[in-house]
């Protein structure tokens, strides 16, 4: 049973609106009673000449293994009041209290203690209501329609054989000799090499010299290669003599009725209407996101959003973790350079967290409630937004798990509504689709490379590890307490 604190209530410091500081006594029968448990546990293990085992006097045990015994008896005090001395503050602790300072430990002598934990920030979020945002206006134009037919069209793309000559994007099978000008032995020979007339792995001065030949032509020519290594001659020329045995090109199909049937469509107009139907939900999403992001990056500059540590370095280790699992046993290599990451994605982190804990407290002062209706609507749309994956999906979100995952997700973004609908927008200026899109890659890989700027991504779900209520392994978090107090 966990032993309460006596004499005086804890009392509780606030450093800064995530760091906190609580001091309490560990009274002195507490500290006896302690070491009678420890060293009567130990007396039944140790083994000491003259007594047989579980024989031993408690006073021997204590003198000949004094260090030991100071150690557990610290570690189960610190176990057994620690965390009750926070709970008595009525502070909600995330992060495993780190000892600052502990008086001397002795006998018949209570215990100081005073440690320092992390709590989540009290945010109250101003300066959202009524505030002047600009934002791309993302529209839907007939280039985003032709270009999604273009993909329909490119799905059932063939590859057929062709009387004409080779050009270049041709898919072809080649043979060739490659000789030094002025040798007679070939130094690489190649049989039946299919590859593209654009592709890699035949230096593309060879591919060349089969461009405009047709299929059974014999072809010898001389070609100038760049140098290959350090031991190789700088342009070098290269007899290549060869022989073009197949040639095949890509055809894609004509946009007709014809094409929307092999699809699984009535005709072209309902192919295009269904295409239409589609990147105008895609647009929606990208206004959406497009505010979204404007939004939440307007919230967190004018507010202060304190990020605990405790929490950038667990959100910042899931993802390690998750990494290294993906990557297997190349990740287990990898740790070392994994370490010097983790520092690069600290910055990162707090800024994706910042923008979380700001919708969560934005949710929560406007009081956003999710119904079963609510959540029955977004797991529908969910699973018809990911057809392929919707049993899968379902499956998932019957789960506890996946109820609060939807929930939270619902959350928040019924949160961000609030927030993009209390401002004051204006177009910064009218982007297509595929421009938008664009320029969502560039953001995201300028943010892959490391480049500096606006983070490209947020979150704004269940794993940027939002636990306002964390509870801790009391047994692993005091064996961590005792070690440092010690």
């Amino acid at each position: 049973m966990i032993a309460q604190p006596d004499s005086l209530a804890p009392q509780l410091e606030t450093l800064s609106p995530v760091r906190r500081r609580v001091r309490f006594t560990i009274a002195a029968q507490h500290v006896d009673a302690a070491f009678r448990s420890v060293v009567t546990k130990l007396a039944q293990t140790v083994r000491v000449p003259g007594f047989r085992p579980g024989k031993v006097p408690p006073q021997v045990v204590e003198r000949q293994y004094l260090a030991d015994v100071r150690n557990r008896v610290l570690d189960k005090l610190l176990r057994d009041h620690v965390f009750t001395a926070i709970e008595q503050t009525g502070a909600k602790s995330i992060s495993a209290p780190e000892i600052d300072s502990i008086s001397e430990l002795a006998k018949a002598t209570a215990l100081e203690v005073a440690a320092q934990f992390e709590v989540m920030a009290e945010l109250v979020l101003t300066g959202y209501a009524g505030a002047a945002l600009q934002c791309p206006d993302i529209v839907l134009d007939s280039s985003d329609v032709a270009a999604e037919l273009a993909q329909r069209q490119k799905t059932r793309t063939e590859m057929v054989g062709t009387d004409g000559p080779a050009q270049s994007g041709d898919e072809v099978v080649i043979t060739y000799d490659l000789t030094t000008v002025g040798s007679d032995t070939p130094y690489q020979s190649v049989q039946a090499r299919k590859t593209s007339l654009d592709g890699v792995g035949v230096p593309a001065p060879v591919l060349q010299a089969f461009v405009g030949k047709l299929a059974g032509e014999v072809v010898d020519t001389t070609v100038t290669l760049p140098p290959e290594g350090s031991d190789s001659m700088l342009d070098s020329q290269v007899r290549v003599i060869g022989s073009l045995e197949e040639i095949t090109r890509s055809v894609v199909p004509v946009l007709d009725d014809e094409l929307a049937i092999d699809l699984g469509y009535s005709d072209l107009a309902a192919l295009t209407a269904e295409v239409q139907a589609g990147l105008a939900k895609q647009v929606e999403q990208a206004n959406f996101k497009a505010r979204e992001m404007a939004a939440i990056t307007h919230l967190v500059a004018v507010n202060e959003v304190p990020v605990p540590q405790s929490m950038v370095d667990r959100h910042v280790d899931n993802q390690l973790r998750d990494l290294v699992q993906r990557l297997g046993d190349v990740g287990k290599q990898m740790q070392g350079f994994l370490r010097n990451y983790r520092q690069q994605l600290m910055a990162e982190a707090r800024t994706q967290l910042q923008r979380s804990l700001a919708v969560d407290a934005l949710a929560d002062a406007h009081q956003v409630a999710i119904s079963d209706d609510d959540l029955q609507a977004e797991l529908e749309r969910v699973v018809s937004e990911n057809a392929k994956q919707a049993a899968a999906a379902r499956r998932h979100y019957s789960t506890t798990a996946g109820q609060s995952e939807l929930k939270f997700g619902l959350r928040n973004r019924k949160a961000v509504q609030v927030l993009i609908d209390q401002a004051q927008w204006t177009t910064s200026q009218t982007l297509t689709l595929q421009q938008w899109q664009a320029r969502d890659r560039q953001e995201q890989e300028a943010a892959d490379s490391g480049d500096e700027g606006e983070p490209a991504e947020h979150v704004h779900g269940p794993d940027c590890d939002h636990d306002h209520g964390h509870d801790h392994d009391h047994h692993h978090d005091a064996a961590a307490l005792a070690s440092s107090g010690s």
